[in-house]
Parts: C-alpha cells; structure tokens; sequence
C-alpha cells in the first residue's frame, strides 16, 4: 500500500459515515497503517493496540489527533496472555507455538468509549473479531458506528452475532486476493 492508498474497506467511510461526532476507533492499529488515513478523515481517532513492539513504532509516527492506547480489545475488561509474533501483523491474544515471547496485555471492552460519538470501528484482531463485537453491544446499539471488520476465518461466526443488529453487511478488500477479507457493516437507514 503506498502512502497515499486507502485500504479497501475504507473507500466506503464517506459514503456511510454521519458528519457529526467524527470519532473512529482503530482495534489492532498494528503500525498505524489505517490509523493515518483514518485520521485525514475524523477529528479523533483511538488506535488500539496491544504489541508493544508496535506501539513503540506508533509513538514516532501517528498524527496528533490519534490516541494510542496500549490494550487488546475484547468481551469484557481483564488480562489476557498475548504471543509476539516475529511480524507484528500476526501477534495476536493467546498462546501460540513459534512466539517470540508471551506477555500479558490489558483487554477493553468497547462499550466503555459508549458515552463518545463514535462513527466508525476498524476491527483487525486476529481471530477475536467474536469477542470484540460482544464486548461492544451496548456501543453498537447506542451508537450505530460504520464497521469493517477484518477476517480470520470467522466470517460465519460474525455474520451470525451481527445478526442480531439492524445492519447491511457488504464484503470488500483487495479485489483478486481475497474477496471475502474484510466485512463493511453499515447501519440500516
């Protein structure tokens, strides 16, 4: 991806996205790769991210109105175990064989940004796409943000818990790759 280029599924941000709060949260920031362009677009943005080797990185170079808040995001607020992965791009909660090392990391539940005026949630978490979306009912609910979620393998799982939200689900990302990559969640008008 160039400086410039947009990931996929936020060609669509415009088009959804409410003009008012100008909130985005950015779950698994990894090195900021949407964070950047996510904040040419909204006045605040809050990359999550729980590698620290990442977040070292992010510290350099994300834009002033980016937070970086060092956590996982999940179902409910506690610690879990977290394998850094030789690439930052696949460390993820959980243990795993081939691990550089196994730290314990904060977990945040969405709902707790509830009271902010949230348009937009990147969800790229590594499998936990489930329990981020169930740690953040009440946001949803409440809030009614834009959504794209990465997939790991749960498309299924995640269709079915976003069933239960009044929501158009639309796949995108990287024509020719991987059709189904990420899902675009757009709230029904």
């Amino acid at each position: 991806m160039t400086r410039h280029e947009k990931p996929p599924g936020l060609l669509l941000v415009d088009q959804y996205v409410p003009k008012q709060g100008r909130v985005a949260i950015d779950c698994g920031a990894n090195v900021g790769k949407w964070t950047r362009p996510i904040a040419e677009i909204f006045d605040k943005v809050s990359a999550i991210e729980p590698d620290p080797r990442a977040c070292s990185m992010n510290r350099r170079k994300l834009p002033s109105n980016a937070e970086l808040i060092q956590a996982a995001v999940g179902a409910e607020r506690g610690k879990l175990e977290f394998s850094i992965m030789p690439a930052t791009m696949h460390s993820h909660l959980g243990k795993s064989d081939g691990a550089l090392e196994h730290v314990m990391v904060d977990v945040l539940p969405l709902d707790e940004f509830v009271n902010q005026e949230i348009d937009f949630i990147k969800i790229d978490v590594e499998g936990a796409e489930v329990d981020v979306i169930q740690g953040a009912k009440q946001l949803i609910h409440t809030r009614k943000p834009m959504l794209v979620i990465e997939l790991h393998n749960t498309e299924d799982e995640v269709r079915e818990v976003m069933s239960e939200f009044d929501y158009d689900l639309y796949p995108c990302g990287p024509a020719g790759r991987c059709p189904h990559c990420q899902l675009a969640c757009v709230p029904k008008t």
